[in-house]
């Protein structure tokens, strides 16, 4: 065996980041397995039970996860660490997402930001809030 089961769940909603129009279909939203294991020769670890067929992405499908006031406050609380240990200048920002950190920082009269962004939807974003800030 070249392989071992990390995690083993089955009946689990097939999606973390999807809105639904009521919690009646919330509980009675798609299902699938989960079978979370690690190779043991490289350490890469994915879901073997993973069925892409049920995965359907419409315009329900949401993973900003700045929807969520607790998420929002949360970038606040970094957003204020940051601040208070190395200042408004000089600030740098590698990762991926939609910006959504970058959007509150200029907010605070910082006076240089580098951001690399990994999606093209948040490079678009970014052009366009860039352009309206001057």
């Amino acid at each position: 065996m070249n392989h071992r089961v990390l995690y083993k769940e089955s009946d689990y909603p097939i999606f973390q980041n999807r809105i639904y129009d009521s919690a009646n279909e919330t509980i009675n939203c798609q299902q699938g397995s989960i079978k979370i294991v690690e190779v043991l020769t490289t350490d890469l670890v994915f879901n073997e039970a993973l069925s892409s067929e049920l995965m359907v992405y419409d315009a329900h499908y949401q993973n900003k996860q700045a929807v969520s006031e607790l998420f929002r406050k949360h970038l606040e609380n970094v957003a204020d660490i940051i601040l208070a240990s190395i200042g408004r200048t000089n600030v740098d920002k590698v990762g991926c997402g939609k910006a959504i950190f970058w959007y509150n920082l200029p907010l605070r009269n910082l006076t240089y930001l580098v951001l690399i962004l990994l999606t093209r939807e948040a490079i678009v974003e970014l052009v366009e809030v860039t352009s309206s800030l001057g």
